[in-house]
């Protein structure tokens, strides 16, 4: 671009020659200015580019949060659940000294491969958070230690359909489940701070991976 402007004003030199720059300054500036308004055009589009580039990252990174957020509540509502009608299923198996019915266990066992499949689909959202951010940011650890919770407590509650568990493994119910409320709440804090932080309009997060356009 200066080159471009110092090779029109010895064009100008040229043609005129050096008495006519003299008198001629009025046009002489009138080039350069051009020049510059070109230059500051340019300048400005690339930043403009660059700020999009940005604004659609972070769009990418909250939809993958939102994803993660939704993925995580349904899979909670599902675990709870199924703890819940398995423990109802235990107590009424130890009170009646029977077995459960097979349309009780087939209920069961549904409720159970509900919850397996949105662990399962925990995982994906895992994914596609390491994906948009860095695996340090606090969003993808606690979501990380989350589905650990998940996980270790439909582990814990998956045999107790063929009989009952053992007592000690049901009284650990209460503490898993409040390992895994804990992590919950952690996970929502996290989430809570990068979209306060990215409507913010600090579009710098040293933590977020461009996107790809």
């Amino acid at each position: 671009m200066i080159r471009a402007l110092i090779a029109e004003v010895r064009q100008v030199e040229i043609i005129g020659g050096e008495g006519w720059l003299e008198h001629n300054s009025v046009a002489i500036a009138a080039i350069v200015a051009a020049g510059l308004a070109a230059l500051v055009s340019v300048v400005n589009r690339r930043a403009q580019l660059k700020h999009d580039r940005e604004m659609r990252s972070q769009d990418h990174v909250r939809d993958a949060i939102d994803d993660a957020i939704v993925c995580a509540d349904e899979t909670r509502n599902a675990l709870k659940y199924f703890v819940a009608v398995l423990t109802s299923a235990e107590d009424h198996r130890e009170e009646q000294e029977a077995p459960l019915s097979e349309e009780v266990i087939n209920y069961l066992t549904e409720q159970r491969e509900k919850t397996f499949v949105q662990v399962q689909a925990m995982k994906g959202a895992r994914s596609r958070l390491e994906i948009r951010l860095e695996e340090a940011d606090a969003v993808v650890e606690t979501y990380q230690k989350l589905l650990q919770a998940f996980t270790s407590a439909f582990k814990e509650s998956f045999k107790g359909i063929p009989e009952n568990r053992e007592s000690v493994t049901r009284e650990g119910d209460a503490a898993r489940g409040q390992q895994l409320e804990n992590a919950f709440y952690a996970f929502q804090a996290a989430c809570r701070h990068w979209l306060r932080e990215g409507s913010s309009g600090n579009s710098s997060r040293p933590n977020s991976v461009a996107a790809s356009s």
